[in-house]
C-alpha cells in the first residue's frame, strides 16, 4: 500500500519547513509527498514535488494535488501544522483493512512558537452503517474540522474530482461528505497524531480589528453556505451538507448584520439537524435573535463568540 502527503501552503509559507521536517522524521516514511503552493519555491533534505496553483477555491487547490499524488491512501497536511511520529505507521496499520476508506485522528494543540497549548480528543470509534445516528455522531465530535486529522483512500475521492474543484472553502467538509457516501468504513482514532497550530494567520484566529474580522468571517461564511456537493447519492451525507450550509448561511448574515425574518425558518431548519451539538444550536439561536433585535447587537455577540476561539459550529 502506497502513501501519499498532501501539502498546501496558500499564501503562507513561513511554517512549511516545520511540516516537511515532520514527515522527514517519520517512523513510517512516505511513498510521496506533493507541495501544492501559490508560490513557487524549493523544500530541502527531502524528495518533494512542488505544484503551483494559482486557483483561490480551496477545493480546486486540494484537486490538484491529488491529480499529482499516485498513493492509494492520501494524508493531507496543512503547512502550519505538523505529524506526530507515528502518524504515517498508524495510517498504514489502519488502512492496511481494506474496509477502511477514511480515518480521523485526535490532535495537540500549539502555539506560534510550537508550544503545547491543549489536546482535542475524539474517541476511537468504527462507523460502518453510517446511518443518521452514527453520522450525527462524526459531526458532533467535529470530525469535519482539520484536514490535517484527516487521511482518506483513493477511491473514495478519485470520481469526485471536478466536484472537489467546486467547493471554494469547506474542504474538510467535503471529505467527510464523500467517506460518509462511499461504501467504506469510516474510523476515528484517540491517539493525537496530529500537532495543530493556533497563530495569528490561522482562520480561527482573531488578530485584526474588530470591523476587519467580522468583514473577513463574513465573506468566508457567504462563500462557504454555496459549498453543497452534487455527487452525493447517500440521504445522510446529503443532510449534513445541507445542514452546513444553511449554519453558514446564517453565519453569514449575522457576520455582516444582514440577519432578517427570512432567516428564522433557516434557523429552524438547522435546529432540525442532528449535526450541531446544543451549545452550537443554544449560540446561533441567540446570535440570530439579537442580529433581528439590532445587526449591531447580533455582530457583536458574533465577534465575542470569535474571540474566545469557540466557533458557533
Amino acid at each position: 500500500m502506497k502513501i501519499s502527503v498532501i501539502v498546501t501552503a496558500y499564501k503562507r509559507r513561513e511554517y512549511v519547513r516545520y511540516a516537511v521536517q515532520s514527515l522527514k522524521e517519520q517512523s513510517h516514511a512516505p511513498d510521496e509527498v506533493v507541495l501544492v503552493t501559490d508560490e513557487g519555491f524549493s523544500v530541502n533534505d527531502i524528495d518533494v514535488k512542488v505544484i503551483v496553483s494559482k486557483d483561490e477555491r480551496a477545493g480546486a487547490f486540494m484537486a490538484t494535488g491529488i491529480v499529482h499524488t499516485s498513493g492509494d491512501v492520501i494524508c493531507f497536511l496543512d503547512d502550519d501544522d505538523m505529524f506526530s511520529l507515528e502518524k504515517l505507521r498508524t495510517v498504514k496499520e489502519v488502512f492496511g483493512d481494506s474496509n477502511v476508506g477514511f480515518l480521523y485522528n485526535s490532535r495537540v494543540k500549539i502555539d506560534e512558537m510550537g508550544r503545547v497549548i491543549g489536546e482535542d480528543v475524539v474517541e476511537s470509534r468504527r462507523f460502518k452503517r453510517k446511518n443518521r445516528d452514527e453520522v450525527c455522531s462524526m459531526f458532533k465530535m467535529k470530525m469535519f474540522f482539520n484536514s490535517s486529522s484527516m487521511c482518506i483512500r483513493r477511491e473514495v475521492v478519485q470520481s469526485r474530482l471536478d466536484d472537489l474543484s467546486r467547493i471554494t472553502k469547506l474542504v474538510d467538509n467535503y471529505f467527510l461528505y464523500s467517506a460518509i457516501d462511499s461504501s467504506f468504513d469510516v474510523v476515528s482514532d484517540s491517539r493525537p497524531l496530529t500537532y495543530y497550530r493556533v497563530h495569528r494567520s490561522s482562520s480561527r484566529h482573531v488578530g485584526h480589528s474588530k470591523s476587519e474580522t467580522l468583514k473577513e468571517r463574513g465573506k468566508y461564511f457567504q462563500l462557504a453556505s454555496g459549498d453543497v456537493p452534487t455527487t452525493l447519492s447517500r440521504e445522510e451525507a446529503r443532510m449534513v451538507a445541507n445542514c452546513s450550509s444553511e449554519m453558514a448561511r446564517l453565519q453569514w448574515h449575522l457576520y455582516l448584520g444582514e440577519v432578517n425574518k427570512r432567516d428564522l425558518s433557516r434557523l429552524a431548519y438547522v435546529l432540525s439537524c442532528c449535526s450541531f451539538s446544543a451549545p452550537s444550536k443554544a449560540k446561533i439561536s441567540l446570535g440570530i435573535l439579537l442580529g433581528l433585535l439590532a445587526p449591531s447587537i447580533g455582530q457583536e455577540f458574533a465577534y465575542l463568540t470569535t474571540r474566545r476561539e469557540v466557533p458557533l459550529f
